[in-house]
């Protein structure tokens, strides 16, 4: 089945909303391709590549190159390249409509009908009223009478998120489209976060500022207590029908009063923190990239995004869940060691080499590089470029959360977190984003060619070994 598109309303020219991240392309002809390869992605192929439920990344793709400053020949190369491994839509079993939205969810086989269905109502009701009806709503999560739970807040944080992510990129970019399909998405993954999923939160006490507590100081407790330790990976599921309740309970913990702002600046921190200084080995190892890690580093980029279009309640249901399956997460995968000094004192990007970003000559200037000649300087200038020409195609999308954080926290002085109970937090500063991502660019190496050794890691942190710097 295909199902073509040229609609600007569907796919108009981006445009920053309130908190949105920085863009570095304001080229019209690639912003064109951007919306000619979204106009043509949209209902030609399933949400899922294959019949194991991978997902398709293409607009992520697209939308991460444009965002670094990607060319209308990078774009159309990323596009051709991901379009040799997807599964083409599929005519569903029947439609969907508002009497029946509820009783398909996780069928993934109808993704086309509510694509159609979704992209009705967004038109209808705009990318707010959907978002709120459909995703955060009593009714969207609470079973009522014969129609059992649509639990739609756990399957947006099914399968490392990528419902989420997507519509993340739909509401970053302003793009209905994408919300259509972002919803989409949301209702044929299945509830895996319904253990540990919080139905409604209440409203913030206004004078418990001196009580706060934040994120760190949850992951302080998560990581001492003896009973959440696991030997192997025993996956996410599992995991939280085996843990939700006691992970939940340290999650509830999360104080989220005050500003929506700085809570998405903790979680930035701490997923930052979970990825790069708990797969930090030792200075003479490659980092442990862990492959569900970078995803909740990825994730959390869109968290602020969405959170534009959300009313207050809405927004402290996202941040609430999203740490909730976080923690399920960090503790599925062996909860990686976070020792924050020893990684400042050892980490090889410390020294944090001066680069004169105009001494870096990249593409857009006319001038070619190839990344052997500025493997040696990686300023934020070759890291973009780095990102742009990588051959895998989640290393750009994780790069870019890390490039957003460092301008938006980079100048974040030692000592700011000073207070917190977690071990070595004073040692935090705005270079941690910078350090994270040149470890990442060592760790995922490609020779020039378009030939990958292995990018991601997948053993965990369950070894004796992984331990000995646990904060």
């Amino acid at each position: 089945m295909t199902v073509s598109t040229n609609s600007p309303d569907l796919f108009p020219e981006p445009v920053h909303r309130g908190r949105s991240c920085t863009w570095e392309n304001s080229n019209a002809t690639a912003t064109a391709a951007l919306q000619r390869i979204l106009n043509h992605n949209h209902g030609r192929w399933h949400v899922y590549i294959n019949d194991k439920r991978f997902h398709s990344h293409t607009a992520h793709n697209v939308l991460t190159l444009w965002a670094l400053g990607g060319n209308e020949t990078e774009l159309e190369a990323s596009y051709k390249e991901s379009s040799k491994y997807h599964k083409p839509a599929i005519v569903p079993p029947g439609k969907i409509s508002r009497k029946n939205w509820k009783e398909y969810l996780g069928d993934a086989s109808y993704y086309q009908a509510y694509l159609d269905f979704f992209r009705d109502e967004v038109k209808e009701n705009g990318i707010k009223l959907s978002l709120e009806e459909y995703i955060f709503s009593k009714n969207a999560n609470v079973a009522c009478r014969t129609v059992k739970s649509p639990d739609m807040l756990s399957r947006m944080l099914d399968q490392l998120m990528h419902p989420l992510i997507h519509l993340g990129f739909a509401c970053e970019f302003g793009q209905p489209g994408l919300i259509a399909e972002g919803l989409a998405y949301v209702a044929v993954h299945k509830d895996s976060s319904r253990a540990v999923i919080t139905i409604e939160e209440g409203e913030p006490a206004s004078d418990c500022a001196s009580s706060q507590t934040d994120t760190f100081t949850v992951l302080k407790r998560v990581i001492e207590d003896p009973d959440l330790g696991l030997a192997k990976f025993e996956g996410y599921l599992e995991t939280a029908k085996k843990l939700g309740e006691k992970i939940k309970a340290y999650a509830t913990q999360w104080s989220l009063e005050g500003s929506i702002d700085a809570r998405i600046e903790e979680l930035a921190w701490i997923t930052t923190m979970m990825y790069g200084i708990g797969g930090w080995e030792g200075p003479d190892k490659k980092l442990n990239a862990d492959f569900f890690h970078f995803h909740l580093l990825t994730s959390s980029m869109s968290l602020s995004s969405l959170a534009t279009y959300l009313n207050p309640a809405s927004q402290r249901l996202l941040l609430r869940n999203y740490f909730n399956s976080f923690l399920v997460w960090y503790v599925a995968r062996g909860r990686a060691t976070i020792n924050i000094e020893r990684f400042y004192m050892d980490d090889a990007g410390s020294s944090l080499a001066k680069v004169s970003e105009s001494s870096i000559l990249l593409s857009e200037n006319g001038t070619d590089v190839t990344v052997e000649s500025i493997a040696d300087s990686k300023s934020w200038s070759t890291l973009r470029y780095e990102a742009i020409h990588h051959p895998d195609e989640h290393f750009s999308s994780l790069q870019r959360p890390l490039l957003h954080y460092s301008k938006m926290y980079g100048e974040t002085p030692k000592g700011t977190f000073a207070n917190s109970i977690l071990d070595g937090a004073e040692e935090l500063d705005g270079s941690l984003f910078l350090r994270v991502a040149r470890l990442t660019s060592e760790r995922t190496t490609w020779r020039g060619d378009g030939q990958l050794d292995p990018q991601w890691d997948y053993r965990g942190f369950y070894s004796d070994e992984s331990k000995k710097h646990r904060c």
